[in-house]
């Protein structure tokens, strides 16, 4: 029975090409070693899912390519030229010869940049039709410069894994739903699991079951769980209670407003849980500043959004009451990055017909709150020009799209004829922190690996 209340995040497809470059080698990076890394692990940081990343001197990039598989691309801040991952001359970037490509499972495959290493998530084989390899759920890790892949054992306990991983040199923290391949999804237990980066080997560090329900109503109050953040020796899980059911007497907001969000600290060790702190209300979608504050987006009366911050101690802080551009508008979607200088950069789909999209930035040391204005039109619609990562104190953002060609389908809409769909491309491009902020479109556009 579904009682998960799921949030909608971005999800940021790319398409790209080949080339035969060589990338360069990693000069920061190590094989992986069977051999713990130190002996007392180093501090948890929180890595949130996402399909480009910083690196020292530019950003990675992973995305399917035009064949259906994956690569990984590496972009070089100082020439903003994309390359495949690959140190093979003429290579063709298909095959397993290849550091940079990933075959296509046939499900979702993360990408995440460790301090020194490079992680994939496999969610296992689930279009056994298409996938061009059939695989469980398991991790993958190698050098920054794709050498030296080691594969983890198999993890077909697994469901799915849910999103986000805490992370150090040594081990990663991940949640994941677990049960049998003809379980519900969501029936079973969500299990917190240390993975050693070693050899793969497993640590339980939480089975955290959803509250029993009776009856049969569908929207009966449960119990769900996320990894939102990490701090120092683990990582950060919410625990989200709804005590209100949703019916015909009790509409959404009510139910909203019955949230109960309680923070937990899970050690690394496999010690007891620590309780932070509770409060009702608020969102999926949140972020944990180094403080300990949450940074959250609350839905309010006719579709408007506020800001808030809640303290540790309980007490809440209202950034802003309202965003004026939200006034009578549909809220879609909010997706909070973590940025550097500490920033954080929020997303908010409106649903308006020309311009759905809106970004502020949060800058934490200042509890300022800024509306960045830069957008690009992708043909009729503005999209705003969102932050994907940093380097070198500039941001890797899309700051336009290229058409390619077209594609002729039949569109009832039009009438029941064939109709030329364009085919569009984004454009990547760096632009400093100082102009991001000023919303001035100065950019330094990159050289896809085409």
């Amino acid at each position: 029975m579904f009682r998960k209340i799921l949030s909608l995040w971005l999800l940021v497809v790319f398409l790209a090409g080949c080339t035969g470059r060589q990338a360069p080698a990693s000069s920061v990076g190590q094989a992986p070693s069977d051999a713990v890394a130190s002996e007392q692990e180093e501090t948890y940081a929180y890595l949130q899912q996402n399909s480009i990343w910083p690196a020292q001197n530019g950003v990675y990039r992973f995305a399917p390519n035009d064949e259906g598989d994956y690569n990984i691309y590496y972009v070089d801040f100082d020439t903003a030229q994309e390359i495949v991952l690959c140190s093979q001359p003429n290579c063709e970037h298909n095959n397993e010869a290849c550091t940079g490509w990933i075959p296509d499972p046939g499900s979702a495959v993360c990408l995440y940049v460790l301090e020194d290493r490079l992680l994939l998530q496999f969610d296992g084989t689930v279009d056994t039709k298409n996938a061009t390899v059939q695989v469980l759920p398991h991790f993958e890790i190698m050098n920054l410069d794709g050498s030296h892949r080691k594969v983890f054992p198999d993890m077909p306990e697994i469901l799915m894994f849910d999103q986000n991983i805490a992370a150090n040199r040594d081990s990663v923290i991940f949640l994941s739903h677990q049960g049998q391949p003809q379980d519900n999804l969501l029936a079973g237990a969500q299990v917190l699991t240390k993975m050693s980066l070693a050899d793969g080997s497993c640590q339980t560090l939480a089975e955290l079951k959803p509250e029993e329900e009776e009856g049969e109503d569908l929207f009966l109050p449960s119990t769900s769980y996320f990894l939102i953040g990490a701090q120092e020796d683990g990582a950060i899980v919410k625990s989200l209670v709804v005590h209100q059911t949703f019916s015909n007497d009790v509409d959404f907001e009510a139910m909203m407003a019955s949230q109960e969000h309680t923070l937990y600290r899970y050690p690394a060790d496999g010690s007891a849980p620590q309780k932070l702190y509770s409060y009702m209300q608020g969102s999926q979608n949140e972020y944990v500043l180094p403080n300990g504050d949450i940074f959250s987006l609350l839905q309010t009366e006719g579709n408007n959004v506020s800001f808030v911050l809640h303290h540790p101690d309980g007490t809440e802080e209202i950034l802003a009451d309202r965003v004026p551009e939200f006034d009578d508008t549909l809220l879609m979607n909010i997706k909070l990055i973590g940025g550097d200088s500490g920033h954080l950069f929020i997303l908010l789909y409106t649903g308006e017909e020309l311009r759905s999209d809106l970004i502020y930035t949060y800058d934490i040391a200042q509890s300022r709150l800024t509306s960045v204005t830069l957008e690009y039109l992708h043909g009729d619609i503005y999209r705003p020009v969102f932050v994907l990562s940093s380097c070198c104190n500039s941001f890797f953002v899309q700051s336009g799209v290229r058409q390619i060609g077209t594609d002729t389908r039949y569109s009832e809409t039009a009438g029941g004829v064939m109709v030329d769909y364009p085919i569009y491309e984004p454009l990547y491009s760096f632009i400093t922190q100082e102009d991001y902020y000023a919303s001035t479109p100065t950019y330094r556009e990159i050289q896809s690996a085409d």
